[in-house]
């Protein structure tokens, strides 16, 4: 009987990699840092990624056979963390649009 974790290939594993990875160097960009090479080096300074393996994962996904697990989980934990911040921003937003829309509400009842 195979293993569960055993199901996932290694190209697989290399597109999420790299997937993760250039969306965290695109984070990084949106950021301020508009040049790929700096947005690798905050990135990698930020969530502690080796920022060779982030070159590699840029520029030769497809030569590699297969990625570290320890970066595969430091790129899920750093895109958790991206995800949370900007679910947690939306979610400020909708509640101060929110309260706008009560005042021009209010606003409105009260000048009738």
């Amino acid at each position: 009987m195979r293993c569960e974790i055993s199901c996932c290939t290694s190209t697989t594993v290399v597109a999420e990699a790299k997937t993760l990875s250039d969306f965290l160097i695109a984070w990084e960009q949106g950021q301020g840092t508009h040049d790929i090479e700096n947005a690798m080096h905050r990135a990698s300074s930020r969530w502690g990624i080796d920022s060779g393996a982030l070159k590699s994962l840029r520029y030769r996904s497809r030569d590699l056979q297969d990625v570290k697990a320890s970066l595969l989980e430091r790129l899920r934990v750093a895109y958790e963390e991206v995800y949370d911040r900007q679910r947690t921003a939306q979610a400020v937003e909708i509640e101060i649009e929110a309260t706008i829309a009560r005042v021009r509400e209010a606003e409105t009842v009260e000048a009738e």
